[in-house]
């Protein structure tokens, strides 16, 4: 498709990543996701960007959490439920859910897709 000559590798290796995937799926193959293992995460705080916000979360027991940023006026009261590497929160008063990715020392946001581990299985005669 007239790849310019000066695309990075990681450029090429994304590109044949999505071909692959599509051709996987359009062929009769499926995406499993897998949660992984991870420490609990209660008793951890942490603090990610949020938007516009330096947002700081604090998980505590019985899947309750504070959240709480310098822009906000009162903290937040949020559920999470832990299944592995991934983190569901529900911050009730904002009517929002967001999943995570934690790995015992980070948190990462992920949009757009379900986190965790993505294994694109084919079914093949050859």
């Amino acid at each position: 498709d007239e790849l310019p000559v000066a695309t990075p590798i990681t450029e090429i290796a994304e590109r044949i990543a999505a071909i692959a995937k599509t051709a996987i799926l359009d062929n009769g193959g499926r995406v499993e996701i897998r949660a992984g293992e991870a420490p609990s995460i209660v008793g951890k705080t942490f603090t990610i960007p949020f938007y516009s916000w330096d947002l700081t979360m604090v998980f505590g027991e019985g899947g309750r959490a504070r959240l709480s940023s310098p822009d906000m006026e009162d903290d937040l009261e949020a559920s999470f439920v832990q299944d592995g590497k991934r983190l569901e929160i529900d911050v009730g008063v904002w009517n929002y859910q967001f999943e995570v990715l934690y790995d015992d020392e980070n948190l990462e946001f992920i949009e757009g897709q379900r986190p965790g581990e993505i294994t694109y299985i084919v079914a093949t005669d050859f």
